[in-house]
């Protein structure tokens, strides 16, 4: 017994099968099928983008769009980058002028606190010069 499923073979595709082993039919026949689907398979990839509405044009604007807005968000990114860093920047200064301020000479407790707030702000800003570093190359190569 076959059973044929509606959508495996296209009107004509059994007109040139033959079943030459007894008892291998079945075998044969699926065979056969998926050789025939194998050759129509280029075909049913511009079938399917034509069934699901996007066009080879459409995709490439697609794709350029999306380009598009990742650079977009980059160069914003990038700019909040430069701008943190520059408020960093200040703030290392003021830290490092009380630092060095003969008031704050004798309060060893308020040294290490300037201190410590020195650290965490240079960390901050090493994090954020690789971050603007990587961006820029991401960039650069797109």
């Amino acid at each position: 017994i076959l059973v044929m499923k509606p959508g495996v073979a296209a009107r004509g595709d059994l007109l040139d099968f033959s079943v030459s082993r007894t008892g291998q039919g079945y075998t044969e026949l699926m065979d056969y099928i998926a050789a025939r689907e194998a050759e129509r398979e280029p075909d049913a990839l511009t079938n399917a983008q034509d069934k699901s509405g996007v066009s080879a044009g459409k995709a490439d604007y697609l794709k350029n769009k999306q380009s598009a807005a990742e650079e977009r968000k980059r160069r914003a990114r990038l700019e909040r980058l430069k701008r943190e860093c520059e408020t960093l920047e200040r703030e290392l200064e003021e830290v490092e002028s009380a630092l060095a301020d003969e008031a704050n000479a004798t309060d060893y407790v308020r040294l290490g606190e300037l201190d410590a707030r020195r650290s965490e702000l240079e960390e901050q800003l090493m994090s954020r010069y690789e971050e603007i570093e990587t961006l820029e190359s991401e960039m650069a190569q797109a």
